[in-house]
């Protein structure tokens, strides 16, 4: 029997296993549609396999197919299904499930954006990989490392001790919910949208609108030119001093970084929002995120507005959602409009119940209505997802309107002095915005 006979009927045989429920089965043909191997390379056929099989709890199957929703191999992206199905797989020991959670907590993708778990499963995908994987160890290799120098001493511990006490739950405690959809429903959906998002990229394609990397940018530089912190830098006490420590830090960092400290503990607002950058970027100092949030803070509660915003940002790269609610809501208070708006995405953040899209609207069109551009966008996206209810879809597109012709207006995004801190980019590569930190002025 030749070798492409015996191919046939092995395909047979598994076509029929498969039909008959054999999740093995299921699986098996699943990875030689997606992968082309004996037979032609077919991503939606590997997905209906895939799904199959995950409905018995077929944890290399679950780990598979989060693989394709994570990645968007040519589907849409669905970080959230993909979070289920590979948070199912990673529990019953797969250790590529348990590295892309590490990549997904590390960028925010499906998971809350938390370097302590991002080293978690990044050490238990070490303990799992075989030595032969080694790609995949040196992804886990950089993510582990990348998330320690967020953390201190005592969490790397207890991340640690966490790792090693870790067990693999059974199959029937760690079966993933089914998909809300059978493949060929989701397939028929992800081309209704297609479709419906089509006059979007003509319109973008038309009006020459830029990347969303700048898109965010531009956002970022229009909060941090809100912050204006000049009656702090004007009335500050130690303001020849604190411009002779800013000018030597160009000279001798060390010593430039020791004069700031020096004038920070002595109640120098500025002062402290500096020391917080120098520990952010490791300028004059080893970097240290701990005490860069405990300095962001000082400023912050001294009335710094530059240092809210940063404080915020070192808290979202660190997962803290309530104390990020706290710190906005006392900015929204006092009818700050960067605050409003970053409130508003800690309130969807935290929860995308109908009421809290009804909290958050008011505090979107508030900010929107002071002129911020993040909040006009993100209102307008909820207007359109029916977030408000089906009646404000018409607003929403004459909204959407209204601001193309006012940005057509005016001239290109100014891109701001900014430092971007990042995980590891490695494959897939992350498309969300990465939060940035302004060097103090």
């Amino acid at each position: 029997m030749s070798d492409r006979t015996a191919d046939k009927a092995k395909i047979r045989a598994w076509r029929k296993a498969a039909h008959q429920g054999d999740a093995d089965a299921q699986f098996a043909l699943g990875r030689m549609f997606e992968q082309g191997r004996l037979v032609p390379a077919n991503i939606n056929a590997a997905i209906d396999w895939y799904w199959k099989a995950t409905h018995q709890g077929h944890a290399a199957a679950e780990a598979a197919l989060g693989d394709i929703y994570v990645r968007g191999d040519q589907v849409a992206h669905n970080f959230n299904y993909a979070n289920k199905l590979l948070s199912s797989a990673a529990n019953q020991g797969v250790a590529t499930a348990m590295l892309w959670l590490s990549w997904m907590h590390a960028h925010g993708k499906g998971q809350v954006y938390d370097p302590f778990r991002t080293l978690v499963w990044a050490r238990l995908a070490l303990m799992h990989l075989p030595p032969s994987e080694t790609e995949h160890r040196e992804m886990a290799i950089a993510y582990r490392d990348w998330a320690r120098s967020y953390l201190s001493p005592a969490q790397v511990a207890r991340a640690r001790r966490l790792a090693r006490k870790w067990e693999p739950v059974s199959p029937a405690l760690a079966a993933v919910d089914p998909a809300p959809a059978p493949p060929w429903r989701q397939r028929i959906a992800a081309r209704l949208r297609r479709i419906a998002r089509a006059p979007c990229h003509w319109l973008n394609a038309k009006i020459g609108a830029p990347s969303r990397e700048a898109i965010w940018r531009d956002w970022s530089a229009w909060d941090y030119a809100q912050a204006d912190d000049d009656d702090l830098r004007d009335n500050d006490p130690f303001r020849t001093q604190r411009a002779d420590a800013v000018a030597l830090l160009d000279v001798d960092r060390t010593r430039g970084f020791a004069m700031l400290v020096d004038l920070a503990e002595r109640g120098s607002v500025p002062s402290m929002d500096r020391v917080g950058w120098c520990y952010f970027r490791g300028f004059g100092v080893a970097a240290d995120a701990e005490k860069s949030e405990d300095w962001y803070r000082r400023a912050f509660e001294a009335g710094s507005m530059q240092g809210l915003l940063n404080y915020g940002r070192v808290l979202a790269r660190r997962g803290d959602v309530e104390t990020r609610e706290r710190i906005y809501a006392a900015g929204a208070a006092r009818d700050w409009a960067p605050a409003s708006y970053l409130l508003a995405q800690v309130l969807v953040e935290r929860s995308q119940t109908r009421q809290t899209f009804l909290k958050a609207r008011p505090l979107l069109e508030r900010a929107a209505a002071l002129g911020s551009p993040a909040a006009k966008w993100w209102l307008v996206k909820y207007m359109i997802h029916g977030r408000f209810g089906i009646r404000e879809i018409p607003q929403a597109f004459r909204l959407l309107w209204r601001q193309v012709l006012e940005e057509s207006a005016e001239d290109g995004p100014v891109t701001p002095a900014a430092t971007e801190v990042k995980a590891p980019d490695l494959e897939p590569q992350g498309d969300g915005h990465t939060s940035r930190i302004a060097a103090p002025k």
